[in-house]
């Protein structure tokens, strides 16, 4: 089948090393392997320190129309010279975006329609919604988090309301939502959309890609490890990875275990928050 595949993020860069970009990449080769044609079409290939990764797909850049971007740049100077700092111009620029996606898809499409478009949920897209009626093929949605309830406890500003209903609008005309926990479909069910139609697929691990060794005395000493138990937690370190129970947990845990010992491999905003957490519980020793 031929697959257009719709990534409108303008966060998600698909061809750099990003954690999203590499998901994007590990589906379409998934759909690759199955023997399925896929387009992608996406505003962001690559950040310019990055180096460019291999995708499986024919790839079509949709970058921003001029007239957008004229707006957004507008907003931005508004901004500076009132000497403020607001995410306005980016909400502005993803509602924009969606008619610029359809039009310019439409087109392409118009001829020869792929026989379904997936696409990546993203804040205020409502763009695979409009195209799959453009085309009148199924759509179907991956939803990875509830997007516009996430921006507005962890990123605060933005156009909140506007936000959860162009995801709720979305989802329930789809013809397939698809979550990657149970959590999530009960979440999207609450909300009014139809149960038969979203289902659970767990993200997976390409297990060609990892090469795991057995675990020796001598690797666990060069880390400065143990004996005991070890904790590991491996992303970013950001709010809504619930990265800060961790120094709680740790001691919790080390009350009944003394020895037990905890692995965090990451970065982000909220290293500096951990360590001093870490410090105060006196846990800094059981900690890499």
């Amino acid at each position: 089948m031929k697959i257009l595949y719709l990534s409108t993020d303008f966060g998600i860069p698909v061809l750099g090393g990003k954690g999203a970009s590499v998901h994007v990449r590990e589906i379409i080769s998934a759909f690759s392997r199955r023997e399925h044609s896929v387009i992608l079409a996406t505003p962001a290939l690559t950040r310019t320190w990055e180096e460019v990764q291999r995708i499986d797909a024919n790839v079509f850049q949709l970058p921003s129309a001029p007239d957008a971007s004229s707006t957004v740049l507008s907003l931005e100077v508004f901004n500076e010279i009132l000497g403020v700092e607001d995410v306005y111009p980016g909400h502005i620029r993803r509602i924009l975006y969606n008619q610029e996606v359809v039009n310019r898809l439409k087109r392409k499409f118009k001829k020869r329609p792929p026989d379904f478009i997936y696409e990546r949920a993203s804040l205020y897209s409502i763009a695979g919604v409009l195209l799959a009626r453009e085309l009148n093929v199924p759509l179907i949605i991956e939803l990875n988090a509830p997007l516009a309830q996430e921006q507005s406890i962890y990123r605060g500003s933005g156009l909140g309301q506007l936000a959860a209903e162009s995801e709720d609008w979305s989802l329930s005309r789809a013809d397939a939502v698809i979550t990657v926990s149970e959590l999530l479909r009960k979440d999207i069910i609450a909300r009014g959309v139809a149960s038969d139609k979203v289902h659970v697929i767990p993200n997976g691990v390409t297990t060609s890609v990892f090469h795991p060794k057995e675990s020796t005395p001598e690797d666990r000493r060069s880390w400065g490890f143990g004996k005991g138990f070890i904790l590991g937690f491996v992303g970013g370190l950001r709010p809504w990875h619930g990265v800060k129970i961790l120094p709680a947990l740790l001691e919790s845990l080390s009350k009944k275990h003394p020895d037990i010992q905890m692995a965090i491999v990451g970065e982000g905003p909220l290293r500096k928050t951990l360590e001093e957490d870490f410090e105060q519980r006196r846990l800094t020793k059981n900690v890499v």
